[in-house]
């Protein structure tokens, strides 16, 4: 694709005047491919008022929403996603963990994505990592930059998901890992920015579970290629 635009729809954090924030993390992104627009929502957050809200104000129109892509069963990302759906109006397929099971009898288009799964072109699924905690990362390729990688909580550990979506898409750049990283304390700020460092990652914006600590250890490490995001944030790629 020739660029993508990603929207911070819910987050923690505030980062605009009038947003809303709520625990959890829902991220709008819009693709282009030589004119054509594709749309589509990483996680959707638990709060659907928070999340209509913030949606209006980026003035997101949930009809044009193509895809939604579910990185875990949390309520804090999955939990307003039969009123975010509702809203769309469509059918609009579900790409979510193998172990996301209890959606299928709802009558929802659920994709299971055992395994890494093509959304768009260009745009991936790494496939469901772990069982009792099952999750998946997404893995955009953009043309010319690389990999953009949207993590929702980073069970399986953040620069995991990242190996595994360099691996999924045979892309060895990473231009930017985004989203929960689940960590807190500054010493594994320290490790987890290492280890994203020697992936050769260009930036890291860590947002949602991320703790002070451990975003300070990584400002720290990344400097001017820290990106500190919220709610409102708009980021063109």
């Amino acid at each position: 694709m020739s660029s993508a635009v990603i929207s911070v729809v819910v987050d923690n954090d505030v980062a605009v005047h009038g947003f809303e924030s709520a625990w959890g993390l829902s991220l709008h992104v819009k693709l282009v491919y030589d004119g054509v627009v594709r749309e589509m929502l990483f996680d959707v957050s638990g709060d659907f008022g928070v999340w209509h809200h913030n949606a209006e104000l980026l003035r997101i129109n949930p009809r044009n929403i193509d895809a939604i892509v579910i990185s875990h069963w949390h309520g804090d990302h999955a939990g307003a996603l039969e009123d975010v759906l509702k809203v769309i109006g469509r059918d609009v397929p579900v790409y979510a963990p193998s172990s996301f099971r209890r959606w299928l009898s709802r009558g929802y288009d659920v994709i299971e994505c055992g395994e890494s799964t093509e959304i768009f072109p260009g745009v991936y699924t790494t496939g469901t990592i772990g069982y009792t905690l099952a999750e998946h990362a997404l893995a955009i390729k953009v043309g010319g930059k690389g990999l953009v990688v949207l993590v929702g909580c980073s069970h399986p550990g953040v620069a995991y998901l990242v190996r595994k979506a360099m691996d999924v898409t045979n892309e060895g750049r990473v231009h930017l890992v985004m989203g929960g990283f689940h960590i807190s304390s500054e010493l594994e700020g320290v490790e987890v920015a290492e280890e994203l460092k020697n992936l050769g990652t260009m930036y890291v914006a860590p947002m949602h579970c991320t703790g002070s600590g451990a975003r300070s250890s990584i400002r720290k490490i990344f400097s001017d290629r820290y990106i500190a995001l919220g709610a409102g944030s708009v980021i063109k790629i």
